[in-house]
């Protein structure tokens, strides 16, 4: 049972298009919303920062918030929405606040490269799991979930997590391994994670083996009404940095809503 879902919201078109994806899944959930916007005080420029310009700067991110807030209500009246305004930096504001929701919800910014550095850093270290919603995603609505696994300590949560909101949601759930070389090992992998995610659950369930990389493999065949899940890993220096490559990878090409589940639930 979900009680709080939590969105960034900087007044980017992404952030708004994250909060807006934040209050169906809210409703959705009969959960709360809290919309998080933050500033940070400019300490260092050419121009001495006066108590009058913080006083500036938190008006203006306060209207902005405001604005945001009474606008969900309106569109959702049923929905228990109130906004949070922090000083500090985005990522971390918004890691801080993964303490206390059952989901975190961020825009994934532009798709360049250099990017989405606020969404990643969030997905990497927050004790939630991370909504990423790209600012061409349809609108809210999840129609199949597709999951990646990989063989390997993190995909238990990630797909605990795929599959129990595919049973509640009463969605086909699809089940991707990832194998450039089609090793001998990929169906052991596939078997063993269709056997757990349908322990004590009834699923509509699917499986592919892709003789490709991961990002592709779960992206090629997705379109409006997917979700996408994958599990964090940081089991070690190399799974962190395989994982980071991997994010990015997902955040340039996707243009579906994508999940990363790691740790408690």
């Amino acid at each position: 049972m979900f009680d709080a879902v939590i969105a960034g919201y900087d007044g980017t078109p992404p952030s708004r298009r994250a909060v807006e994806w934040a209050a169906a899944e809210a409703v959705e959930r009969g959960a709360r919303l809290e919309v998080v916007s933050c500033y940070e005080v400019p300490w260092v420029g050419r121009s001495p920062v006066t108590v009058e310009h913080i006083d500036e700067i938190c008006a203006a991110t306060d209207t902005r918030l405001n604005e945001v807030v009474a606008a969900v209500a309106r569109a959702h009246p049923g929905l228990a929405v109130e906004g949070d305004i922090r000083s500090g930096k985005p990522r971390q504001v918004l890691l801080d606040s993964s303490d206390r929701a059952d989901l975190v919800v961020v825009g994934a910014g532009h798709l360049e490269p250099r990017g989405g550095a606020t969404a990643r850093f969030v997905t990497r270290h927050a004790h939630s799991p991370v909504a990423i919603v790209p600012r061409v995603a349809a609108a809210h609505r999840i129609e199949r979930i597709i999951v990646g696994v990989d063989g390997d300590s993190a995909d238990g949560p990630a797909l605990d997590w795929a599959a129990d909101e595919a049973a509640r949601r009463d969605v086909p759930l699809q089940i991707v391994h990832a194998d450039p070389h089609c090793g001998s090992d990929a169906r052991q992998v596939i078997e063993h994670a269709s056997a757990a995610a349908r322990r004590g659950r009834r699923l509509d369930l699917v499986t592919v083996i892709a003789p490709t990389d991961p990002a592709p493999a779960l992206l090629d065949g997705a379109h409006d009404g997917d979700l996408v899940v994958v599990g964090r890993r940081h089991s070690s220096a190399a799974g962190s940095m395989l994982f980071g490559t991997c994010l990015r990878a997902l955040l340039r090409r996707s243009k579906v809503p994508i999940v990363v589940v790691y740790g408690r639930r």
